[in-house]
C-alpha cells in the first residue's frame, strides 16, 4: 500500500477530523547534473527540473501517515509533535505547553489504555484515490490558478475556495466589537493561504504545475 505523508500543522485538525480529502504535491522533479570540469567544484553543479508521473492513480488504496519519518507512534493534537517515553510503563509526556480546554498543561500525559483526546496514532487512516489531475498556479500582481482538461472532464469546481478547502485550509477570522455586540471579520480566507503557503514553499514568481491527488476516506471496522 502506498504512503500519503503530512507534517503540516495548519492542515492536522482536518485530518484528524477527516475533513481533508486532497493534497497538492509538486508536479515535477530536480535532478542535479554534476559539472565535468576537471578540477570538480560544487558550483560546477546545475539543477535541472523535469516533469514527473503522478505518485498515484485512481483506485489506489492509501494509508494516510502523519510524520511517517519520525520513530514515535502517537503525536500531539495540539502541536503535532511526538510524544516521548517517559521510562513508565505506557506512558509519555509531549513539551508544547499549550493552553487546552481552558488549562495551561506543560506535560500531557499519554496512557494507551485510554482514549485520551490529546494524541493519536500517526496512522490516521487509510483511503481510495478518485480523481488525479493537474493545475498550474503562479502569482503576477494577484494569484493565479488553471485547471487542465482532466479537471473539466471530472466536473471539479475550477475554484479556489473550494480547493482549498479540500486541502484542509479554513477561512481565518477576527473577532471585533464591544461586548454587547461582536461581529466575525474575515482576515485571510482558505484560498488565500492555500496560494501563500505553496508560493513559500516553491515560488510562484514562475508558473508551477502540481498534481493534485483526492481521495475518499475509508470507514474503519469496528474492532
Amino acid at each position: 500500500m502506498k504512503t500519503l505523508n503530512f507534517s503540516c500543522l495548519e492542515i492536522l485538525p482536518s485530518l484528524l477530523d477527516k475533513s481533508k480529502t486532497q493534497t497538492i504535491r509538486k508536479a515535477w522533479g530536480e535532478v542535479r547534473i554534476v559539472g565535468t570540469d576537471r578540477v570538480y567544484s560544487a558550483k560546477d553543479n546545475k539543477i535541472q527540473t523535469e516533469e514527473k508521473p503522478p505518485k498515484f492513480k485512481v483506485g489506489d488504496k492509501i494509508k494516510i501517515v502523519w510524520k511517517k519519518e519520525r520513530k514515535y507512534e502517537h503525536f500531539c493534537r495540539v502541536c503535532g509533535g511526538e510524544f516521548k517515553s517517559s521510562g513508565l510503563r505506557d506512558t509519555g509526556i509531549c513539551k508544547c505547553g499549550t493552553e487546552i480546554e481552558g488549562r495551561y498543561i506543560a506535560l500531557h500525559i499519554l496512557n494507551k489504555s485510554v482514549k485520551h483526546s490529546l494524541f493519536f496514532n500517526k496512522v490516521l487512516g487509510t483511503g481510495i484515490i478518485d480523481s488525479v489531475f493537474k493545475i498550474e498556479m503562479w502569482k503576477e500582481k494577484r494569484y493565479c490558478i488553471k485547471f487542465d482538461r482532466e479537471a473539466k472532464i471530472r466536473g471539479v469546481k475550477s475554484n479556489p475556495e473550494d480547493l482549498a478547502k479540500r486541502d484542509g485550509f479554513r477561512d481565518e477570522y477576527n473577532i471585533v466589537g464591544s461586548i454587547d455586540y461582536t461581529q466575525n471579520i474575515p482576515s485571510h480566507s482558505a484560498a488565500e493561504q492555500m496560494f501563500s503557503c505553496l508560493d513559500k514553499m516553491y515560488d510562484l514568481s514562475q508558473p508551477k504545475q502540481f498534481f493534485v491527488y483526492r481521495w475518499r476516506w475509508e470507514v474503519a471496522k469496528p474492532q
